[in-house]
């Protein structure tokens, strides 16, 4: 067990976030010049409420990330510290007639975190926070006072599970600390964060994104990038990977299950047979899983879950495998396990709409459904096309498993090659047509099925 991480189950631990910046945006232009600038929606918060976004060249490669906290009177962004003086010169340079004032506040404030299943009533006996804290949305903020000074309290990422970020001015930082811990947190090392923040993961921009990474490869569009808003650096380049190759992209940062003992390496290269695929972000054992697990970047055509693959770590392979992630999902949302058929007649694949009234309506995707608890795959698919279709279905091999995070669900969607007994008939109501190969790309399917229309599109 790693020396603390027990204090995240059944109390609260609270860490210093020393590697953290902070830039204060301010003037009456600052919330449109910063959604003009950032990836995400910043132009639909209202104070206290704020998100994850990334700061992008024209390019598409990251700049930096960040945490958006729209406040009363300024714009909070909580950064990455080694990115902070690139990111204020940067916006300097962007100013042009706008009325907005950039500063580096990193000296003005310190952060620490508060993680646990006890963190809401940690903050509540140290401060004036309001008492509904569990039920502040990710990114969201209340003030406080903690020991007589004021603080600001912002919910941390919901990957992480239940846990607060705690903002105070240098000189009054230290009471704080203090409050937090006679009221019940108790102090860990940094890599107890780290561990969590692997076995959820999330990518951290300087170990597992830098400079030359494009978003979808680290697998943070969901969070970081609105699909709605206007324009942004470098959005070209992500729609036209979105759009035109549903997400495709050369690496893809993946999980990986380690067999045996061994803790992998940043920078261990990672084999499929006798061929480097890949090389390791970040290696940790889990005590959520009793086992090792990494991150890693691998090429796409073997970034597949399920994949064997193998980690060169002081000159000794060891076995691992591919995994979706999260490795633990820690948000209490709902994992939903679905089946879809990917059935192809004379170079056209059978696709339906889905209906109104249900979670993605209107968008099209491969037939299938949800399935019930215990029940195996193939027997489900088998009844979601007899119920939906009026088909009997020969189910083939298994071509892609994916998990894929929606903001209310974890969807677990397992692609399956089949075959039918009969001509399909659309019984419930839903639209249905014979796609061609070029087709897919014009219509609308859900995010979790991009990897699976990339690969149709691309013949493999």
């Amino acid at each position: 067990m790693i020396p603390g991480y027990e204090i995240l189950e059944a109390g609260t631990a609270l860490v210093e976030l020393t590697g953290r910046g902070r830039v204060s945006v301010q003037g009456s232009d600052r919330v449109s010049f910063l959604h003009a600038v950032l990836t995400n929606d910043i132009a639909s918060l209202s104070p206290g409420q704020g998100c994850y976004a990334a700061y992008l060249t024209p390019q598409g490669r990251m700049i930096s990330d960040m945490i958006v906290l729209l406040l009363e009177h300024e714009v909070l962004l909580d950064i990455p510290r080694e990115t902070t003086r690139q990111v204020v010169d940067r916006f300097d340079r962007s100013i042009f007639s706008e009325d907005v004032r950039v500063r580096d506040a990193t000296e003005e404030f310190e952060a620490a975190g508060l993680y646990g299943v006890r963190a809401p009533e940690v903050i509540a006996r140290a401060s004036s926070a309001p008492a509904d804290l569990a039920g502040l949305h990710a990114h969201s903020t209340a003030r406080a006072v903690i020991d007589g000074h004021p603080a600001l309290v912002a919910r941390a990422d919901i990957e992480l599970g239940p846990g607060f970020t705690i903002y105070a001015p240098r000189g009054s930082f230290a009471s704080v600390l203090d409050r937090l811990k006679a009221a019940g947190a108790t102090s860990v090392h940094p890599n107890v964060l780290e561990v969590r923040r692997i076995e959820a993961g999330l990518p951290a921009f300087g170990v597992d994104m830098d400079e030359h990474t494009i978003p979808l490869e680290a697998g943070i569009e969901a969070r970081a990038i609105s699909l709605t808003k206007g324009c942004y650096p470098g959005q070209e380049v992500i729609i036209r990977v979105l759009h035109r190759g549903h997400g495709r992209v050369a690496k893809k940062l993946v999980g990986l299950t380690v067999h045996g003992d061994t803790i992998p390496a940043t920078g261990d290269p990672v084999y499929r047979d006798d061929e480097e695929v890949g090389r390791v972000t970040r290696g940790v054992f889990s005590p959520s899983l009793g086992t090792s697990i990494a991150m890693a970047y691998l090429r796409r055509e073997h970034a597949s879950a399920g994949t064997d693959v193998s980690i060169l770590h002081e000159r000794a392979k060891s076995p691992a495998r591919v995994t979706a992630l999260p490795f633990v999902d820690f948000t209490g949302r709902p994992h939903v396990t679905v089946v879809a058929a990917v059935i192809e007649r004379e170079g056209r694949y059978l696709v339906t709409r889905r209906l109104a009234g249900v979670h993605l309506e209107g968008f099209w995707e491969f037939p299938g459904g949800k399935c019930e608890d215990a029940e195996p795959l193939e027997t489900c698919l088998r009844r979601e096309l007899r119920e939906e279709l009026g088909v009997e279905a020969v189910v083939s091999d298994e071509l892609l498993h994916v998990k894929h995070r929606y903001p209310d669900r974890v969807v677990e969607l397992h692609f399956f090659r089949c075959a039918l007994d009969g001509e399909p008939r659309p019984l419930l109501g839903q639209e249905m047509q014979w796609a061609a190969r070029e087709d897919l790309d014009h219509l609308q399917f859900p995010p979790a099925d991009g990897e699976m229309i990339a690969r149709l599109m691309s013949g493999a």
